[in-house]
């Protein structure tokens, strides 16, 4: 694990939708690598999302999830409070997820958070 106080994530807890692609796979990848504690989402798994919840069993959940679905997201976010709590990052890798973000505003981890107002809270 690599830290330094320019790019300190050890505190953090990462969520990353679509995590099982190419590009969201080495966001995961890197932000393990610096600490973090990181969810990935995506509809299935690949092997790269696989070989780093071996890697790092207590650090990365993977979640399959379609964030365009409402009961699957809920879903999701039942696994992911119980395992690390309330995200303290969000990494939005695919442009469909946007559509997602209306109904986002209700969940209740994002009630009074900050990053509310990116879901029109503010």
């Amino acid at each position: 694990m690599t830290t330094d106080s320019l790019f300190d994530v050890s505190q953090e807890i990462v969520l990353i939708t679509g995590s099982s692609g190419q590009l969201g796979g080495e966001y995961a990848k890197i932000f393990l690598e610096r600490g973090a504690n990181v969810i990935g989402l995506d509809v299935r798994p690949s092997a790269d999302s696989d070989s780093l919840s071996a890697r790092y069993p207590e650090r990365y959940l993977f979640c399959a999830s379609d964030v365009t679905v409402k009961a699957s997201l809920q879903r999701a976010l039942i696994k992911i409070t119980s395992k690390f709590g309330t995200p303290t990052l969000f990494l939005f890798n695919q442009l469909r997820e946007l559509q997602a973000t209306r109904w986002l505003s209700s969940t209740p981890w994002l009630e009074g958070h900050e990053l509310a107002s990116l879901f029109g809270m503010g």
